[in-house]
């Protein structure tokens, strides 16, 4: 899943606390993934494939983030999530 650095929620733990957040700060963060990933809308077939672009639509994300704002999150990572653990993200995608 996708979140910014500063949101203090976890969207796999509180996801309606975590999009009034994203949403109050005005970053639309899943409204943005479903942007991105609508490029490949009717693609999938099956869930894996549909899970599969939702994963590589927040890797584009995350490699044109020059504000360097999103990271990938887990539902047990604490929020919010620091820079370093931003910084470790982005070297994990550019590794792979």
């Amino acid at each position: 899943m996708l979140t910014t650095i500063d949101n203090p929620y976890n969207p796999y733990k509180d996801y309606k606390l975590w999009w009034d957040w994203d949403r109050r700060h005005l970053y639309n963060t899943a409204e943005y993934l479903a942007f991105v990933d609508g490029y490949a809308e009717g693609i999938q077939t099956t869930d894996v494939e549909a899970e599969d672009s939702i994963d590589s639509s927040i890797d584009w994300i995350l490699a044109n983030d020059d504000l360097h704002i999103y990271a990938r999150i887990s539902p047990t990572d604490h929020t919010p999530l620091s820079q370093e653990a931003f910084e470790a993200e982005m070297k994990r995608f550019e590794s792979a």
